[in-house]
């Protein structure tokens, strides 16, 4: 097993390398399910292999959140901090484990999305891209 700052340098070398969604782009209002990945198909689609892959599905996204990398939807509509999550989540699985994503995850889904931290998990996704070397507003 790799040492933590070594991980986390090969990590931030991954993101600098690619395209982002700005956090702009990302909708202010709740998406519904089909909003969500029809959303994340368009922004990424250059990460498909074939014109007909998905980027993200339902079942992905259910997965997500059985395995506790997602919080439920509220009312079967997801948030601008859960679309922020799913983006970190596409990014994020190419290099690390779901294990080592949830542990990553954690305290932000705990305290962010429930509204108690000080710091909006917008603030910290353009953090992360900043640190990387590239803006993501916009």
């Amino acid at each position: 097993m790799k040492p933590n700052s070594q991980r986390l340098k090969e990590l931030t070398e991954y993101i600098d390398r690619l395209t982002r969604i700005k956090s702009g782009e990302i909708p202010d209002i709740p998406l519904y399910m089909d909003q969500v990945t029809t959303f994340m198909d368009e922004h990424l689609k250059e990460y498909k292999r074939y014109e007909d892959d998905k980027i993200l599905t339902k079942t992905m996204i259910n997965n997500y959140a059985k395995n506790n990398l997602l919080p439920p939807p509220e009312k079967k509509r997801y948030s601008r901090d859960h679309i922020l999550l799913l983006v970190f989540i596409y990014y994020f699985k190419n290099v690390l484990s779901f294990t080592d994503i949830e542990e990553l995850f954690a305290p932000l889904t705990d305290g962010h999305l429930a509204g108690e931290g000080g710091i909006s998990l917008s603030q910290i996704y353009e953090e992360v891209f900043t640190l990387s070397g590239s803006s993501t507003s916009g």
